[in-house]
């Protein structure tokens, strides 16, 4: 309960709060709980998103197929190694292997890796409604961020960057956020209310 409440139950503000009981309301949202996971503990643990960002997303978009716990580890050692903030936790091995292997264990009840020890990299391409959903997240926890590409988050709706103004825009069409884009700044304005927004675009083709 207390990892539950401190990685998935928080939220930033009201149209955080909101946007989630939207998605768990609704039985689609229900189904890919496991985005709404990786996107909450993102969200509300540094280790998490910087494992995500550092790790599991630089093999993701450089095209390797496999990731170990070995691959983690080497992450865990060198942030001890130069992060000062990560030193002072004077975690042992044996507590940066835990963390590499529940950190594994994750994703794959994600279902974004599959396998054994060596863990095969999946293929995730979200439809137009989960990434909806993602970008709304965005704005909600990001208020003042007028930049989509500049934020922390961007990897986590898993689109290369070079792809995703296209993507963006075939949402744009169907009416479900209003978007100005100029050179290499990327906005992105809600049109739905987030307490709508499942009921919306789930019940919509």
């Amino acid at each position: 309960m207390r990892v539950l409440t401190s990685s998935i139950l928080k939220f930033e503000n009201d149209s955080h709060r909101q946007l989630v009981k939207s998605f768990l309301k609704h039985p689609d949202g229900r189904n890919h709980i496991h985005l709404l996971i990786i996107w909450q503990m993102a969200i509300n643990n540094l280790l998490f998103r910087r494992l995500m960002n550092d790790v599991y997303f630089k093999f993701y978009f450089d095209g390797k197929v496999s990731l170990v716990r070995t691959d983690v580890m080497a992450y865990l050692m060198h942030l001890k190694q130069t992060d000062a903030d990560f030193a002072k936790t004077n975690w042992t091995k044996k507590t940066l292997e835990h963390i590499a292997s529940g950190f594994l264990a994750i994703l794959k009840k994600a279902a974004i890796v599959t396998g054994g020890q060596k863990k095969t990299i999946e293929v995730i391409r979200l439809s137009d409604q989960y990434l909806t959903f993602f970008l709304y997240l965005l704005n909600a926890i990001e208020k003042d961020n007028s930049n989509i590409y500049q934020s922390r988050f961007v990897n986590f709706g898993f689109v290369p960057v070079d792809l995703l103004f296209e993507r963006i825009k075939a949402i744009a069409r169907k009416d479900w956020i209003n978007i100005s884009h100029a050179g290499d700044r990327l906005k992105i304005e809600p049109v739905i209310d987030y307490k709508d927004l499942a009921n919306v675009v789930f019940n919509r083709p």
